[in-house]
């Protein structure tokens, strides 16, 4: 006979990359938009609350934010302390004779 013999495995799950992010935009003027603003606003002028998260952990969960057909008129404004936290503003002067409307997407 035989003494038995035991031996530990250590199993490591590591995450995939399985959760899209989420995006939550609260606008100033209505929960859906769009954005009525003055051409005449100053700059830094607040549009939108906006969050993002990824219920992935580590570097699955990291989520960068861009804005996309901005024209250079709007930016994210990060929130102090506040991760995932962004401020939609102004970020130029606006036009509305050289282009009344702005179709900003964040991505």
């Amino acid at each position: 006979n035989s003494a038995p013999t035991f031996a530990t495995v250590l199993v490591k799950v590591t995450d995939t990359n399985d959760n899209a992010p989420q995006i939550t935009i609260n606008f100033v003027t209505s929960s859906e938009g769009p954005v009525y603003l003055s051409e005449d606003v100053p700059m830094d002028t607040f549009l939108a609350y906006l969050t993002v998260s990824d219920r992935d952990g580590g570097r699955n969960g990291r989520v960068n934010v861009t804005l996309d057909g901005a024209y250079r008129h709007f930016r994210l404004k990060p929130v102090p302390d506040g991760d995932g936290q962004y401020l939609i503003v102004t970020s130029a002067a606006l036009d509305r004779e050289t282009l009344p409307t702005y179709n900003v997407t964040v991505i």
